[in-house]
């Protein structure tokens, strides 16, 4: 079986899609790669808009602010 580790951050309030939404941080690392994971959600109604990013940990900040930006864009209807 093969060990996973999960190391997360502390939950914190954001605006997605116009909405109150949270924003989760979190670091999984297997036996050769850890990658780091930011997830965005909110609720509208009865459905829940999930914003999934996901790089190696080494990567994560190079690609986070056009990650941002494309969040910050988006609009649900």
């Amino acid at each position: 079986m093969q060990k996973i580790a999960v190391k997360i951050e502390n939950p914190i309030n954001t605006t997605f899609a116009n909405k109150l939404g949270k924003q989760l941080v979190f670091t999984v690392k297997d036996r050769k790669n850890i990658f780091k994971n930011l997830q965005v959600f909110t609720l509208k109604k009865d459905k829940a808009f999930v914003i999934i990013y996901t790089a190696e940990k080494d990567s994560y900040n190079k690609f986070l602010p056009t990650v941002e930006t494309m969040i910050k864009s988006l609009q649900v209807q």
